[in-house]
């Protein structure tokens, strides 16, 4: 992205919403992705870059980062302790801006942390690199490297006898097939396990606009329990619109309320010379929902699939209002559907019904080493 666009966003958030930002979710992917033209000192030059302007544009606002694949070099390539602390070390230094030193010792570790928002609200950042099925060090060790599941175990079992409320974000969604099969159904065991207190999840790296839902323990379609979010991106890679999010959520409780989608045109920006930042949607407004509770998403799902036109609306914003796009029909609609309500990637793939074949070998492989 050009750095005339980041300003400009930058400066429109700051302008607009300064006094009414709790915190700010950041949620990774730092430098271009441009991995052959890559170094070590590059990519923490890119994190330094944009702790920087973030800083700058809202010096009064708690930041709360998470790493994306893009961070380390080679491009996925996250080992465990102490051949991380090349990364680990700068990033804990840049982002002890934000975070208390108790967080920063994790973030060393192995890149993860939790800290409190304020008194009750507990926020918890994960490193999903460590599920990543192109990040070869997980051939030598794929259980539990740097023993981050056993880790938000034991923070999540923490947040619950203290009464507190939990936000959780990270990068790679873990329903996504390039998170390995036993890292995800770990973690989707421990939703399923302390889902009343998880409030929400968030995540980024497929850089469009979905959600899925986690079930109960027997997946009853009947009984969905938590949901989790996936936000487009700033970056108009590929060939996307800018966008961005702005949740609404309850001070007490931590239930999210709404959020607003918006995004610039980049043919309109081209053709004036400067962005318009318009808003795309709300899922309260657009799809009819009386709250964004699990059980009102997985009806909006049942409907998504009995009316096509509804459907296609998600569509449309799926890929940030970009012009241009076909209809989603057919097998890519079906699949759609599998994403929204599968909570790991094996049970997305029995979902679709997809079998391996050359196009998916390094899925098969790395999920069977590993």
């Amino acid at each position: 992205m050009p750095e005339i666009m980041l300003d400009n966003l930058l400066n429109h958030l700051a302008t607009n919403y300064s006094a009414d930002l709790d915190f700010i979710f950041w949620t990774g992917d730092n430098p271009p992705h441009d991995i052959w033209m890559e170094s070590r000192e590059s990519q923490i030059a890119s994190t330094q870059y944009l702790v920087d302007k973030l800083k700058a544009a809202f010096p009064k606002t708690p930041v709360f980062p998470t790493l994306g694949n893009h961070e380390s070099f080679p491009v996925d390539q996250f080992p465990t302790p102490p051949k991380n602390s090349w990364l680990m070390n700068p990033v804990a230094r840049m982002w002890s801006y934000w975070l208390p030193s108790d967080a920063l010792q994790t973030v060393q570790y192995g890149g993860y942390y939790t800290t409190l928002i304020r008194p009750g609200l507990r926020l918890i950042s994960l490193n999903t690199q460590y599920c990543d099925i192109n990040n070869f060090y997980l051939i030598l060790n794929a259980t539990d490297p740097t023993e981050q599941l056993a880790w938000l175990t034991g923070v999540l079992a923490k947040a619950k006898a203290s009464n507190e409320i939990v936000f959780i974000i990270g990068h790679i969604p873990f329903n996504d097939v390039g998170c390995l099969y036993k890292y995800s159904s770990q973690y989707e065991r421990l939703i399923r396990q302390y889902a009343p207190i998880i409030k929400t999840q968030l995540f980024g790296h497929t850089h469009d606009d979905s959600f899925y839902l986690t079930y109960s323990e027997d997946n009853s379609a009947s009984d969905p329990i938590s949901v989790a979010y996936v936000a487009p991106s700033v970056t108009t890679y590929t060939n996307l619109n800018p966008s961005y999010r702005i949740y609404e959520y309850n001070r007490t409780d931590g239930t999210i309320l709404n959020y607003q989608q918006y995004y610039t045109d980049l043919e309109l920006t081209n053709k004036q010379g400067y962005p318009t930042w318009t808003k795309a949607y709300d899922p309260i407004s657009e799809y009819g929902m009386s709250s964004l509770s699990p059980a009102q998403w997985a009806a909006v799902t049942a409907r998504f699939n009995a009316t096509d036109s509804y459907f296609q609306r998600w569509w449309f914003h799926h890929y940030s209002q970009t012009a241009g796009r076909a209809p989603c029909t057919g097998g890519c609609k079906s699949d759609s559907l599998c994403s929204m309500t599968s909570s790991t990637a094996k049970a997305f793939l029995e979902c679709t019904g997809q079998e391996y074949n050359l196009a998916n070998l390094w899925e098969w492989l790395m999920n069977h080493l590993c």
